[in-house]
Parts: structure tokens; C-alpha cells; sequence
């Protein structure tokens, strides 16, 4: 195994160059001046050859302005709204392009943009480059400026081009005057017109999946300039993409040693890294790695997606989470606390509370240390149980964080609210534990909205958690955040309870159900599979129930339609141990779902924690692929593609991840895979390792499942959701993609070489597609969730959840599509949106949608449909399968195999990495497909949520 070494050198500052935009300020002729960005150009006539200048002069010239010092925004933000608004450069210099300004400015924060066109003149060797400044509010063209030179000075003409765009953005006319680029070049770079040729032909080989002759362009590319340092970074990251490790060891620490200050540094260090962590998770080892990279650059900086962190805040952020993993707490806390600031909130604080959670299950003491990084800290002690929070300003929402004394644990909390407009106010009042799967009590269950008691709220039961969320909202009757709906402070009233001197945990895993709660008696101990603690050795009796919150009486068609029933277990509890509690939840009628059952998944192998710092939770669904004799699962989790296989279909094999060229360093998600006419998989994913390092669509093929070719980047822009079949009738693969409302369909001429052949429009933006094979009458299936509006209160702001609309599209030539207005639904859902639909039988399809519920209900729903080609839609009549699926779900049908679900147990904070795969099969979907009958299901009788507040009956639901 390999070891780190001592000859790490830096990381650089930044993966992009947006930060150079905070430059500005220190410029002096440029203080009035708005941010730009230097768009690619576009070639109107030429030769082949030179159709790198396209990417390439945009990239040149931004390093040149950046080396000014300028604010210029970063290419690779740059290339992701010129995919998502499909740009053309020659459009805008006839001004006939009708793109969208608005979105472009909104999106980079520019005021200016950069662009133009060239024509390469072979006869005459020359070219002529045409450049454009474009005011974006205005529409104006500020500058133009119009260049002609010969071939072989093509170089020095864009120098000329920066040197006049740099004049011009600081408002200096007087050649003279011009900024010395050369004194601001940070890093070395080729002024030879075959360096940079055989450069960018190397960037495309690789985007193509053609490591080896990329490998040798980047070799080319130094050759006439031995010290072009992108060159050398690339030849590296042919080697490690290839899986010569050694070699790509050797390149990259040449790289960081010479050019630590680079834009790519970050990424030479992600992938050097990577080359460690795939074989080693030993701290000790890893350790001497971070620490070395540590003291070479320790404030660099490095992008991941909407956060900055520097070196120190990176490497204390992996070894805090190694040492998480591997149970020590302590450690943990000590690199985490107070790190990595992300969005304004701190994820090593985030970590940090959740460790210092895990800690105070053994130590019974919260970590003084640990910073919380919003909202005010009530921090209780055994004299003082009552603890007030009082403001100058009145304000409409606060969130608290209410931690006990030592050694105890909340038993009952009663909160007074201080309403300067009195008590007719309207408020919602959440009380939750720190992770956010463990909701326990909420104001706003059924009514939502209640008036708050002047003798206080009475939350009574809480359960075993050392530490407590609470949040209030203000509202006016029905209306949100009525500006004149405010509190001006809140008092709390605790009762404690001790822990036990010698407790025990039970760790719950349900592999049938996601949406579940554990009681003891009347006590809720938590929802969801995890960890319960702080019990008392012995026998204890936990009663499970799906979907609790159903259990309202008000709401008992949801409970009728819930398929599963209570049920009760007991476990022999062990001081100081922790005991497996592994369930299935029995099936309300069994005679129905008698032919349904659970499919065992095999975790032995578990995802790693280092290679993506934000992938917590599985990215996306995991697939189904079923097969004459097998039936695969895919998914992506912590960054990496994953799969298990299953030969007799009710047992699955260990997990594993896809090697290298599939899984790397960089993010992977989103992954299909289909089976071509040739016999081959063909698997699908999104990625950010391009050059831009934004996600883009990428494609590979095996015929093992094991070895995988290159992939090859399909699409230059940006995809939200996308899916592909093997069409039978051309016996070649359909695209389908969707872009903000744009849904385009593409077939490959050669080796996932796409051209378009249809495209339509949606009304919203679509978050979730699936392009389904043609059925009996010969009509393609597009089935679709878009994104609609939210709604408006009476100032006209956004409030409560999204409207998401599932929509059918049918097309009989793939090019020309047809909305099934019959299809057409509206629900109501908060931040998740999913959708999974096949065609079941010859001439049925069912969709299952699901998402997180309206606010106020906070748990995931899912609901099955179907239709028929020559029946109307059956979509009201289908049971809610919202008790088994999360919202990364998916399901398939064969033949031979019958009907899977298969899901992740959904978590929405990084409390514990969620359990699964799960699966469960049966022959057909009939089951799930029957209408309900209410008369079949009597009221529940328990447990019964009864208003208490004051000791008063009222209107606020909590368990009595």
C-alpha cells in the first residue's frame, strides 16, 4: 500500500476564479467599475484546426484580466450559464440573439460581458478576430473592437485584445497606460501557437474519454514550452484517470511544487489525495498527508459548489470525520468545532453537534466547547430551570437551541410567548431534537395555526435527546409574517429527569418501512431508523407505528391507506452496549399483500466519508436494472457510484463502487444504465470533472460491469434530470434531458456522438424526467415533474410549499410531442420532488411521485398511479405508499423477476449516513394499485393526540 510522503507541496488558493473578483476594491482606476465576463467566441469560417480558439481566446483573455487584477468572473461559472442558455456569440454580434440578459445577469452578478467571433483566412493566413463589450440592462454595445494579424501572431493579437478590454474597464484611453499584463501573470503559461493548439486539443480528447492521446497533447503541449504549467497539471490528471497512480503521485507533486499558487492547484491536491484515500483510512496516515499539505498552504482557498475553505478548514474537516467514523469523539470535536464555513453556517459546527450528541450518550455531559452556530443558546443548569429570552426589537421568527444540565435530560418544557399585541396573535411553535428525521412535536399539526395561551404551552414527554431545537413563527390569522405579527422575547419552564447511571442503546433498523416512529408506552422515542439511547438495562416493549402522524382521527383516510399496522417488539437492553433491533413492519392486510416480501441487501463494504465533503445522503434514487438473470442496483453516495447484484432476486450481494474511470475524486451522481443492442451496458451520470468543473452529462459502456471505457462528456451544458432507453424500433440509444422548462431528445451518430432530433417546452422548470419505451399502439412516454409557483399571501410574496405538476407526453417519431392533458396532476410539496414511472404490462403505465409533505407535516409522501392507453387515468384511487419510500425511490417490472421497490432510509441532516439500499419485491403491482375501502378500517384507537395547553384542552396537538 502506498504511503503519503513528505514531499506534498501546496494546494492552491482557488478553484475558481470568482474570488478574483473580490480583487476589485483594491484597484484605484476602477472603483466605479461593475463586474464582466469574457464568453466564449465563436468561429464563422475556418478550418477545424482552429476551432480551439473558441474556448481558447475567452480563456486567455480571462486569465489575462484576472492577471490585472479585475473582477472577471470564473470561467467555469461562465460555461455553465452559456450551456444552460445555449450561447451563440454570432447571434449576439447581429444582434439577433434573443438571449436572455436578465438570466445571465442575475445568475454571474455582471454588469458587462465580453464576447465576439473570428474567421480564419487559410489562403491568406491571417485571421480577424471581431469583439464586443455588451452593457446587459442596456442591451448597448459599449466597445467593439475589430482585429486582423497574421496566423502566427494570432497570440500577441489577443494580448493587444486584453491590454484594450483592460483599458477600457478602467476607463484609461492613453495607450500608454495600458496594465503590464505580464507583470501580474501569476502563473507560467505558453505563448506558442502549438502549445496552446495541441493544450486544448488535449482538454477535448479528454471530454471525448481518449485518455492516451490526451496524455500525449498534454506531453506535446510542454514540449515547446517545457514550463506551461496547465499542461503539466493535465498530464497528470491523464495518469491518475488512467489509474497509473505512481505516475500521476510523481506529476502532481511536480506540479505543486513549482506552481502552488495555481487556479489548479486544488484540483492536483483533490486527486493526490484521492490516490492515498482509496487505499488507506488509517488517521495516522492520512494525518501526516493533511498535515503536510496543511503547512505548505494553509490558507488556500478551495470551491466546493457554494462554499470557500481553506486548507486548514478542509483537512481538519477530513480528519474530524475520520475520527467520527471511527468513534472517537473527543478527537472528532477538536478538529471540527468552530470550522468550515459554508453558506453563512458552519458544517464542522453542524458536525460538531452531532459528534458532541454521540459523545454525551457515553460522557452524559454536553460538550462545553461546541459552538451552535445560529438562533440563541438557553443553557439550563438545576438552580436555575427557568430561563427568559427578551429583545429591543420585536421580532416575527427565532430559533433556540436548549441545552440541560449535566448528567440530566428534559423531561416536559412549558414556553410563554411575551406578544406585545396581545394573545389574539396567531404563532406556530416547533420543538424538535438536534437532527431533524427526529421531529417530535410541532404546534402546527392539524390545525396548523393556533393561538398561543397566555399560561403558557405545554410540551410534556420529550424524548431521550441531550439537546433540544426549538423555533417560533408569527403569523396573523392565516396570513405569513404579518409585519405588525411580532413577539418580543419567549420564557421557558424546564422539568428534568435523570439519566441513568448505567444505560444502554438500541440501534432500530426497519428494512421495509422509512417512515415510522418508536414509542415506549406513551413516550416517542424517536422516528426513523437510528439510535436510541440512554435507557435503562433491562426488558423494554417498543411499539412501532407507521406513519404516526396519521393517526389523527381527522385524518383517517391517510391512516386507512398507510398499508402497514402497529406492532410491538420487546429487547433485552445491556449497560454500556449497544443492541440490534432489526423490524419489518406486518402488512395491515395480509391476504392482500401476502405474496410481498423483503430482499436482503448485504452493507458490508460502507460508503467513505472523504471523497465528497456534501454527500451525506445518497445524491439520488438508486435504479433498478433487471435482467433475464440477475437484477442490479445503482446509486450514488458520497460522491462515488455504487452497485449490488442479485441472481435469484430476494438476496443482493455486498455493495461496491465502480472503479476508476467512473468513480474519482470529483463528484458522480445521478446514474442510469441501460442495456444497448449490442448486448453492452451503457451507463449514464452526471459529473463535475470537466475542465469547468460544473456538472455535465457523461456516458461509458462495459460488457462485465467491471471494466469501464473512458467516459466521454455527451453534452456541453448544463442537465437538471435526464434519462435514456434503447430504442427498439432503430435499435439505437434516445436522450432525453431537461434543462430549466426545455426538454430536448438526441440519438448518437457514433460513440455517444448525439444530434438533436426533438424538442418541446414545459410551463415550469422540470426537476424530474423518464423516457419510457414505445408501448402496443407505438407512442413514446415522457413523464414528467415540474417545479411550479408557490403560493402568494396578501403582499404578494412567495409562501408555503411548491405546486409540482406530473405531466404525460407522447410522441410516435420521438421528434414531434403531445401533452396527455388527462395525466395532468397538481400536489403541493416542500423541498423534494421525485418521480419513478415504467411501463407495466404492454399497455399500462404507472407513476409513482413522491416528495416531502406540505409544511407542517414533515415527512415524506409517495403515492402510485397508473393508466391505461385506452382508459381514462385511474390517478385517485391508489394507495399511499408514503410509510415504505423516501423520496430516493425507484421502481422497475419484469416478466420473470414481478415488481421492486427499492429506497434509501431518507435523512435529512447528516446525523448518521442512511441505511440501505432496501428492497422488497412481489409478483405484480395489484396491490398497490386497488382502490380503498374506508369501510374495512375502523377509527385507530392509539395513540390518541389530545390538545394540551396549561393543562388546558385547546387547540394544539401534542401527545398526551
Amino acid at each position: 500500500m502506498d504511503h503519503p510522503t513528505h514531499s506534498h507541496k501546496a494546494f492552491l488558493a482557488v478553484v475558481t476564479f470568482a474570488v478574483a473578483a473580490l480583487l476589485a476594491a483594491q484597484i484605484a482606476h476602477a472603483q466605479d467599475q461593475s463586474g464582466v465576463s469574457v464568453f466564449n467566441f465563436e468561429m464563422t469560417d475556418g478550418h477545424s484546426d482552429w476551432d480551439w480558439l473558441e474556448k481558447g481566446l475567452a480563456d486567455m483573455i480571462t486569465h489575462d484580466l484576472i492577471a490585472s487584477h479585475l473582477p472577471v468572473i470564473a470561467r467555469e461559472e461562465m460555461q455553465s450559464i452559456a450551456m444552460i442558455t445555449q450561447w451563440k456569440a454570432e447571434e449576439m454580434m447581429r444582434k439577433a440573439y434573443g438571449w436572455p440578459m436578465a438570466e445571465i445577469k442575475k445568475s454571474l452578478k455582471i454588469e458587462l460581458l465580453v464576447s465576439g467571433t473570428y474567421q480564419i483566412d487559410l489562403a491568406t493566413q491571417q485571421v480577424k478576430i471581431d469583439t464586443q463589450i455588451v452593457h446587459l440592462d442596456q442591451g448597448e454595445v459599449l466597445q467593439a473592437f475589430h482585429h486582423t494579424s497574421d496566423l502566427s501572431d494570432v497570440l500577441a493579437l489577443r494580448k493587444q485584445l486584453s491590454s484594450e478590454i483592460a483599458a477600457f474597464l478602467v476607463k484609461q484611453s492613453d495607450s500608454g497606460n495600458l496594465p503590464n499584463l505580464e507583470s501580474y501573470r501569476p502563473v507560467p503559461w505558453s505563448e506558442s501557437v502549438d502549445s496552446l493548439k495541441a493544450f486544448y486539443e488535449g482538454i477535448d480528447l479528454f471530454d471525448r474519454g481518449i485518455y492516451s492521446e490526451a496524455w500525449l497533447k498534454f506531453r506535446q503541449a510542454r514540449g515547446s514550452t517545457s514550463d506551461f504549467a496547465d499542461a503539466l497539471y493535465w498530464q497528470g490528471r491523464m495518469e491518475y484517470f488512467s489509474d497509473r497512480y505512481q505516475h500521476a503521485r510523481l506529476t502532481f507533486e511536480d506540479f505543486l511544487a513549482t506552481h502552488s499558487t495555481h487556479p489548479s492547484a486544488d484540483g492536483a491536491v483533490k486527486e493526490y489525495i484521492h490516490t492515498f484515500e482509496r487505499f488507506t483510512r488509517a488517521p495516522n496516515e492520512l494525518s501526516e498527508l493533511y498535515h503536510n499539505i496543511r503547512q505548505v498552504a494553509p490558507d488556500a482557498k478551495h470551491r466546493l459548489r457554494n462554499a470557500t475553505l481553506t486548507t486548514e478548514e478542509l483537512t481538519a474537516w477530513k480528519m474530524g470525520r475520520i475520527f467520527g467514523e471511527q468513534g472517537d469523539y473527543h478527537k472528532a470535536l477538536e478538529h471540527l468545532n468552530g470550522r468550515t464555513i459554508t453558506n453563512g453556517r458552519s458544517l464542522g459546527d453542524q458536525w460538531s453537534r452531532i459528534y458532541a450528541k454521540r459523545s454525551t450518550e457515553s460522557a452524559h455531559t454536553w460538550p462545553k466547547t461546541v459552538d451552535l452556530p445560529w438562533g440563541d443558546v438557553m443553557e439550563f443548569t438545576e438552580e436555575s430551570p427557568e430561563l427568559a429570552v427578551n429583545y429591543r426589537r420585536p421580532r416575527r421568527w427565532g430559533s433556540y437551541h436548549l441545552i440541560p444540565p449535566s448528567g440530566k435530560l428534559f423531561k416536559t418544557l412549558r414556553v410563554w410567548i411575551d406578544a406585545p399585541n396581545g394573545y389574539n396573535t396567531v404563532y406556530q411553535l416547533n420543538i424538535q431534537q438536534v437532527k431533524r428525521s427526529d421531529v417530535y412535536v410541532t404546534s402546527s399539526q392539524y390545525p396548523q395555526y393556533h393561538k398561543f395561551p397566555e399560561d403558557g404551552y405545554l410540551v410534556p414527554s420529550l424524548p431521550n435527546v441531550p439537546f433540544v431545537e426549538m423555533s417560533i413563527l408569527c403569523y396573523d390569522g392565516m396570513q405569513p409574517l404579518d409585519k405588525n405579527t411580532t413577539y418580543s422575547g419567549i420564557r421557558v419552564l424546564a422539568e428534568y429527569r435523570d439519566i441513568p447511571k448505567e444505560s444502554g442503546k438500541v440501534e432500530i433498523i426497519c428494512d421495509n418501512s422509512d417512515d415510522f416512529r418508536v414509542f415506549s408506552g406513551d413516550q416517542m422515542l424517536r422516528s426513523g431508523n437510528g439510535t436510541i439511547a440512554f435507557l435503562e438495562p433491562g426488558r423494554h416493549t417498543l411499539r412501532f407505528l407507521p406513519h404516526s402522524r396519521a393517526y389523527l382521527s381527522q385524518f383517517r383516510q391517510l391512516c386507512a391507506e398507510i398499508p402497514y399496522a402497529d406492532f410491538e417488539v420487546e429487547v433485552e437492553v445491556k449497560a454500556g452496549q449497544t443492541t440490534p433491533c432489526k423490524v419489518s413492519f406486518p402488512w395491515k392486510d395480509p391476504v392482500r399483500f401476502q405474496d410481498w416480501q423483503v430482499a436482503e441487501v448485504h452493507a458490508a463494504t460502507p460508503a467513505p466519508l472523504l471523497v465528497d465533503l456534501e454527500s451525506t445522503n445518497p445524491d439520488h434514487r438508486p435504479q433498478i436494472l433487471m435482467e433475464d438473470d440477475r437484477i442490479r442496483l445503482l446509486w450514488s453516495e458520497g460522491g462515488d457510484i455504487w452497485t449490488c447484484e442479485s441472481l435469484d432476486g430476494k438476496t443482493f450481494t455486498n455493495r461496491r463502487h465502480l472503479a476508476l474511470p467512473v468513480s474519482t475524486a470529483w463528484e458522480e451522481n445521478r446514474p442510469r444504465c441501460r442495456i444497448d443492442h449490442q448486448g453492452r451496458y451503457v451507463l449514464a451520470f452526471r459529473s463535475d470533472r470537466n475542465k469547468d468543473r460544473v456538472q455535465r452529462l457523461y456516458m461509458t459502456w462495459s460488457r462485465d460491469f467491471i471494466n469501464w471505457t473512458a467516459p466521454k462528456q455527451v453534452r456541453e451544458r448544463y442537465v437538471e434530470d435526464y434519462d435514456f432507453i434503447n430504442d427498439p424500433i432503430s435499435g439505437r440509444l434516445v436522450l432525453a434531458e431537461a434543462a430549466d422548462a426545455e426538454v430536448s431528445l438526441w440519438q448518437p451518430d457514433d460513440y455517444f456522438q448525439f444530434h438533436q432530433i426533438g424538442e418541446f417546452s414545459f410551463q415550469y422548470p422540470v426537476v424530474h424526467l423518464q423516457l419510457l419505451p414505445p408501448n402496443q399502439s407505438g407512442s413514446y412516454e415522457i413523464v414528467a415533474v415540474q417545479k411550479g409557483l408557490h403560493w402568494k399571501d396578501r403582499f404578494g410574496n412567495n409562501f408555503g410549499p411548491n405546486f409540482c405538476y406530473s405531466s404525460r407526453w407522447l410522441s410516435r417519431d420521438l421528434s414531434t410531442w403531445q401533452e396527455d392533458t388527462n395525466v395532468r396532476l397538481e400536489w403541493a410539496m416542500d423541498n423534494k420532488y421525485g418521480l419513478s414511472a415504467i411501463r407495466y404490462t404492454d399497455n399500462r403505465t404507472a407513476m409513482m411521485r413522491f416528495g416531502t409533505s406540505p409544511t407542517g407535516m414533515h415527512s415524506s409522501r409517495a403515492r402510485l398511479s397508473w393508466w391505461q392507453d385506452t382508459a381514462k387515468p385511474d390517478i385517485n384511487h391508489a394507495l399511499m405508499i408514503s410509510a415504505i419510500l423516501s423520496h430516493d425511490s425507484d421502481m422497475a417490472w419484469h416478466p420473470k423477476w414481478g415488481a421492486y421497490l427499492t429506497w434509501f432510509s431518507a435523512s435529512s441532516q447528516p446525523e448518521h449516513k442512511p441505511k440501505g439500499p432496501f428492497v422488497i419485491y412481489g409478483p405484480d403491482l395489484e396491490p398497490w394499485l386497488k382502490p380503498v375501502d374506508l369501510k374495512q378500517y375502523p377509527e385507530r384507537s392509539a395513540p390518541k393526540f389530545t390538545p394540551v395547553i396549561g393543562g388546558q384542552a385547546g387547540s394544539g396537538f401534542v401527545q398526551k
